[in-house]
């Protein structure tokens, strides 16, 4: 890891963007109720939800851009998985200059779910290149990819953050689709406990939850 991209992955955590008070729940929980909560949480949110700022999502939208760059990946226009991957796209339309999309999400208590309906201008066939700030069981990414499609362009690609190493990215990557992912969960991890920013004792319950869940799913 870079000086840079460590200097992000710092600065996420001492900006509060790393919950670590759990158990926490994802998407998952809502098909598996008994599976494995996580220790901690990766809050990528405006106030009052969490402690995210624009500037933290300019730095973030740079990366995905280098990424996408060193990557060579072709595409038309940016959308982001609703609502978490939305200002990161934003940030990296105007960094690439590029049209940016948007899809909808429906929310209830009980689900989260990425609508079909898209807004903004585009041509049938553009390629689109989807941004997200995490992949845990993708099935977010796959809703936002399902969309795209059924709108008649075409998935570019996908970019990802933060990748939990819940297999999700090799899910999406066995569905043909091309996935990029800055950090792995442990990667991070493995910082945080040398910066001594979480204790040994905390690095070993996500280490620990990161296999449980892997195991719950058969993803071994």
């Amino acid at each position: 890891m870079d000086e840079e991209l460590k200097r992000l992955a710092l600065d996420i955590f001492d900006k509060g963007l790393i919950l670590t008070a759990g158990p926490f729940e994802f998407k998952l929980h809502e098909k598996h109720p008994d599976a494995p909560r996580s220790p901690i949480k990766l809050n990528l949110r405006f106030p009052p939800k969490g402690t995210l700022s624009w500037e933290l999502v300019e730095q973030i939208g740079k990366v995905f851009y280098q990424l996408s760059c060193q990557s060579q990946v072709q595409y038309d226009c940016v959308i982001g998985v609703p609502k978490a991957g939305d200002p990161f796209a934003q940030a990296f339309s105007r960094l690439a200059s590029v049209p940016l999309l948007t899809l909808e999400k429906e929310e209830t208590k009980k689900s989260r779910k990425v609508l079909s309906f898209l807004r903004g201008e585009y041509q049938q066939g553009w390629r689109v290149l989807i941004i997200d700030d995490t992949v845990v069981m993708a099935d977010s990414k796959f809703e936002a990819s399902n969309a795209v499609i059924a709108n008649g362009l075409v998935v570019a690609g996908i970019i990802i953050l933060v990748d939990w190493e819940h297999r999700g990215k090799d899910e999406l990557e066995k569905a043909g689709f091309f996935v990029l992912s800055r950090f792995r969960m442990s990667e991070l991890l493995h910082l945080y406990l040398k910066e001594g920013r979480i204790s040994p004792e905390k690095y070993k319950e996500v280490i620990d939850y990161l296999k449980a869940i892997r195991v719950y799913f058969g993803r071994i």
